[in-house]
């Protein structure tokens, strides 16, 4: 289980680096399986480049929703 090393003034948990649970992506990870985040931030990580936020993969949408269910090739 992924522990938190701290919160911030809102209460939010923050992870190291490839510590924090599965169920929680960045925004790039989300955009790299067709996803983008629908609610708010629900945690951050560290990353090299500062502090990223963190977003449920189950509060998220498909980014085209078009794309499902896909099309299927005329035969």
């Amino acid at each position: 289980m992924s522990v938190p090393y701290d919160w911030t003034p809102h209460g939010l948990p923050c992870y190291h680096a490839n510590q924090a649970p599965g169920f929680l992506r960045t925004q790039s990870q989300l955009e790299e399986m067709g996803l983008r985040p629908t609610g708010g931030a629900c945690a951050y990580v560290d990353s090299q480049y500062g502090p990223a936020a963190l977003y449920l993969i189950t509060d998220s949408t498909l980014a085209n929703p078009r794309s499902w269910p896909p099309t299927r090739p005329s035969a």
